[in-house]
């Protein structure tokens, strides 16, 4: 029996086992939902995997070689960190460095504290003007640890940098637009970032003084879990240079068409598709209404500069291919 042969049976028989708990808990009172339709994708997942390798063992003896190794490399990359230096050309924010994380989903397999140091180290040593965290902070499918505790390192940050965060789906426990799949547990992750001093822009208007410059900072909360709107944009000058925090790209359809347009854009959520292939691009749908151009990368949209980080952690499954995790360092020019 060759090794392809052994990581077949094993998955069909993991599969298998994963099933019937999941059948005699269909119906037990203490199993959520959400939790219990995520464990049944997990499961159909370790059916697809090793239906792969079967069809790899029909086919090839090399393609049993090259599926092992693209599964390596799949569960391999979610545990290194890049910093995605961009240079973006904004005249009103020129000489801006900001460092932008989303999408960290603590508690998701291994990410939890010493991820966050991690990212907070790389954070550090760049010695940005501003730091943004844009949401789905936490993982929040099921799970019953105390997820918002492994953002404890941010606290680091604080009186070192301005930074702020604003809300995504999964703090709220959606998993689509209005569908509350999970236990909210919103309220727990800004009850930590209280006590961390770090604050939230919720619906929210922030002036910052920095050296060279004053800058607006806009905070949407989250279209799927949250309420969003944009009255504290009355009190916008207009003529101070605005960032746009939000979670999902969607949020720039729903900027008031009345008012002068941010002047930059940031946001998450997508995962950049978390697996991308050459060719291809983004295997997973995002479920947003913007184009799949905006999964990642820098992007306009109606002329405004809208940059969407593939995020630092990973949802439904600890996996990525062709996507690295990264901590984004925007130097505006």
């Amino acid at each position: 029996m060759n090794i392809a042969q052994i990581l077949t049976y094993t998955y069909f028989v993991t599969a298998i086992i994963a099933f019937i708990f999941l059948y005699r808990e269909r119906k037990h009172p203490t199993v959520r939902l959400g939790h219990y339709r995520m464990r049944i994708y997990h499961v159909i997942t370790l059916f697809i995997v090793g239906a792969i390798f079967l069809l790899a063992n029909m086919i090839s003896g090399y393609l049993e070689i090259l599926g092992l190794i693209l599964l390596i490399v799949a569960f391999a990359t979610p545990h290194f960190l890049f910093i995605h230096r961009k240079k973006i050309k904004i005249s009103a924010l020129a000489g801006l460095k900001i460092a932008f994380v989303a999408d960290l989903q603590l508690g998701m397999s291994l990410k939890k504290t010493k991820w966050s140091q991690k990212i907070v180290d790389k954070i550090t040593a760049e010695n940005p003007d501003l730091v943004l965290l844009g949401g789905d902070l936490i993982d929040n499918e099921g799970t019953d640890e105390n997820e918002s505790a492994f953002m404890a390192p941010f606290g680091q940050l604080v009186g070192r940098f301005p930074i702020y965060y604003v809300m995504g789906n999964h703090e709220y426990g959606a998993g689509r637009p209005g569908v509350m799949m999970f236990e909210n547990r919103a309220p727990v992750l800004a009850d930590q970032m209280a006590k961390l001093k770090i604050p939230l822009l919720k619906n929210k208007l922030e002036r910052l003084k920095l050296p060279n410059r004053d800058i607006c900072i806009f905070g949407l909360d989250d279209l799927w879990g949250g309420q969003i709107n944009f009255d504290e944009l009355k009190n916008w000058d207009k003529t101070t240079p605005l960032i746009f925090l939000t979670h999902n790209p969607d949020g720039v359809l729903h900027w008031p068409t009345e008012l002068k347009k941010p002047d930059l854009v940031l946001t998450g959520h997508t995962h950049g598709g978390q697996i991308h292939l050459p060719g291809l691009g983004p295997v997973v749908s995002a479920e947003i209404k913007m184009h799949r151009n905006f999964y990642r990368g820098l992007k306009y949209y109606n002329n405004i500069p809208i940059f969407t980080t593939v995020g630092a952690g990973e949802s439904a499954a600890p996996i990525r291919f062709g996507l690295m995790p990264e901590v984004a360092i925007l130097n505006i020019k």
